[in-house]
Order: structure tokens, then sequence, then C-alpha cells
């Protein structure tokens, strides 16, 4: 399932959505039976024969199961649907791979609304199950109650059930979503401590961006400063550092990103030119700042600037 496109699709399949035991028992039958078809006839046969009978049948529920199970695997979630629904119906209690195959075919079917009470009916009776929480919180975005989808995740995150990188991103970029920033850069920062994740470019990226928001202009450079420890040739982070330094009015930091960047041979056609002359004419070197404003005059989108600059550092002289 998708976490409103921040995170990646839950890929159901039917079979690895079966508790063992029901695994080993569907592997036995269609073992025995060779053929699906073969199967669908052999249990369409008993539920015919059953369902005449005025007492009912033990273990009819069972049946119903695994005949939704096989219509399951062949796509045809309607059929699917229609019998994991008597099975449960007529258990009247709760079975975990029963409403982990009705969430599935919900899911299919596109029936979000009745996937959200599946999903609701699983967490509550297996409130361990850290995949329970991630269906539930996309169920709950896919069906717009983004409040709801975001406390969810949160509940998993303080039970400790976070532990794959794309979860952490998950939440930290509901965090955004939500215009939390401080919650998401702590979400980031802990679980690199406890080395839960790394300093790729997602979550340096990330992580960035999120004190970024918050403000922290500094401690969102410093952030891009360490991917570029591990990246050290890496574009888009040295285009990121150069950026932030220079909201940031961090003037040295700026002429040392564009220095970086110019030993690449990065050609931001007169950007960084001008970018560097401002750095060094808030520094007070007029002399290095006069020649990246010679540069910056040399290109085509930012020559004006460039002259407007150099006309400028002329006044100054008197």
């Amino acid at each position: 399932m998708k976490l409103g496109d921040i995170g990646g699709l839950i890929v159901v399949d039917f079979i690895d959505m079966m508790s063992i035991n029901s695994q080993k028992s569907v592997m036995k039958k269609m073992a025995e039976l060779a053929k699906i078809d073969k199967a669908k006839i052999l249990l369409l046969d008993f539920i015919k024969k059953a369902e005449k009978t005025p007492k009912g049948v033990p273990g009819i529920a069972n049946i119903y199961g695994l005949t939704a199970l096989v219509y399951a695997t062949e796509k045809d979630y309607e059929t699917a649907y229609m019998y994991i629904t008597k099975a449960i119906n007529i258990s009247g209690g709760f079975r975990e791979d029963w409403y982990q195959l009705k969430f599935a075919i919900e899911y299919q079917k596109k029936d979000y609304i009745n996937a959200e009470r599946s999903a609701k009916i699983l967490l509550e009776n297996k409130p361990s199950k850290k995949q329970y929480y991630v269906q539930m919180s996309a169920i709950y975005n896919i069906n717009q109650k983004y409040d709801l989808a975001l406390g969810t995740m949160e509940v998993s995150y303080m039970k400790g059930l976070l532990s794959k990188p794309e979860e952490f991103s998950n939440l930290a970029s509901f965090y955004l979503y939500k215009q939390n920033p401080v919650s998401s850069a702590k979400v980031i920062e802990k679980a690199l401590q406890n080395d839960l994740i790394s300093l790729d470019k997602t979550f340096s990226k990330l992580l960035s961006d999120s004190w970024l928001f918050a403000k922290e202009r500094q401690r969102s450079l410093d952030v891009v400063d360490e991917a570029l420890k591990i990246n050290k040739e890496d574009e888009a982070l040295i285009n990121q550092y150069i950026t932030i330094a220079f909201s940031a009015f961090q003037w040295k930091e700026v002429v040392k990103g564009i220095s970086r960047a110019k030993s690449m041979n990065i050609n931001k056609d007169g950007k960084y030119d001008l970018m560097l002359g401002i750095a060094y004419f808030e520094l007070d070197n007029n002399t290095a700042a006069e020649k990246a404003f010679n540069q910056a005059r040399l290109s085509k989108k930012y020559k004006d600037q460039g002259a407007a600059w150099l006309e400028y550092l002329e006044a100054l002289k008197g």
C-alpha cells in the first residue's frame, strides 16, 4: 500500500498472507489434487452438499475460507470475497488469516472503506504486529484521514516497532507534510543514533530539509556537510550545501561549496560566479568579488546582475 506517495506499495500475496498452518494445508491440498481447478471442483461440490444439510456441517467455515483463497489466487475477487465473508460470519470470532485475506481482497477491489474496517480489526486483535500499523496508516491515508494516518504511525514508532529505513522516512515525511519539521528531524536523528538507518542521499536530504523548514539553517548545513563526507562528488548535495549556506549568510561556507563545485567542473551558467562574488563582497574581499562578478557577466542568464555588481564596486572605489 502506498503511504501517500512518501513510501512504497505493500504488495499483497494471498498465500503469504495466510498463516503457516494454512499455507501447509493449502500446499498439501494442491499437491494432492495437482491442479487448482480440481481443488475448486472438490470444494464447491462439498459446499453444495453441505448447504443442503439441514443441521449444518461442522467445519464448513474452514471450507469457505479455503474456497475464498482458491478464487483469490485466480483473481476472481468478487467470488473470493463472498466466500471469505461467509467464513467470517459463520465463525463469529477472529481468525487472523481470514481477516488478512479479506483485507487483501478489499484492497485489490479498491474497496477502501471496508479495507479500513478489516485493517482496524487486525490491529485491534494483533497490536504487537508492525505490519498492521503500516496497513492501517496506509488505508487512512488513501481515505484522506491524514491525522489518523500520522497518529497510527506515531503509535507504531512509540512502541518501537519501526525497523526498516522506508518506515522512518515515511514517518518523517508525514511530519513534514503536517508542518512539524522538528519532529521529522528528531525521528531521523534518533534512528541514526541507533544505527537503524544510514545518512544516505534520501535521509540527508530529508533531515536537511527538516531543519531548514524549522529555520535551523546551521543544523541543516551540518547535515549536508556530513553527507558530503560520505558522497564527496554528489552534485545534488553540493548544490544543496551552497544553497543552504547562501540562505544562512554563511559566506565562508558558500566560498567553500562553490570552490568544491568548480573543482568538479560543475557549471551553473554564471549562478555560482554571482553567488561567489556576493560571498566575497560580504567577506570584504572586493578583489576576489570583482573577479567573480566578471565571470558572471560572461554568462547569458546573470550577465546583467554581474555588470550591476561591478558598477557598484566601481562606485565604492570613489
